[in-house]
C-alpha cells in the first residue's frame, strides 16, 4: 500500500523525523526515527538565510503574497493491483 499524491508545482517531502527533531538537530546523527511518517505538502517555499545587516532572501525568492490558492489530490494506492503508470496517467493526463 502507498499514498499517491498529485497536483501541480507541489513541494513535497516525506520522513520519519518529527519537526521539533528536524528543528533542533544540528547533525544527522541526532535525528531519531519517530515511528510513524511525517508527510509536507507545500505550496510553495520561501528563500532561506539573511546577512549580517539583517536583509532578506531575494525578491524572486519571496512570497509575498498573503493568499494563495493550491489544490492537489491524495488517494491511497495498492500497487500490487494498480499499475503505478496507469496511476500517473489519470492524474496527470500531460504524462500520457
Amino acid at each position: 500500500m502507498g499514498l499517491l499524491v498529485s497536483g501541480e508545482d507541489l513541494n513535497v517531502s516525506a520522513h520519519t523525523y518529527t519537526l521539533a527533531n528536524l528543528t533542533e538537530a544540528r547533525h544527522t546523527y541526532d535525528l531519531q526515527d519517530a515511528g510513524y511518517v511525517t508527510l509536507n505538502v507545500d505550496l510553495a517555499q520561501a528563500g532561506l538565510g539573511s546577512d549580517p545587516f539583517g536583509s532578506t532572501a531575494l525578491p524572486e525568492f519571496r512570497l509575498d503574497r498573503r493568499t494563495y490558492r493550491h489544490r492537489y489530490r491524495m488517494r491511497a494506492v495498492d500497487l500490487g493491483q494498480e499499475d503505478l503508470k496507469t496511476l500517473l496517467a489519470y492524474d496527470h493526463p500531460s504524462l500520457q
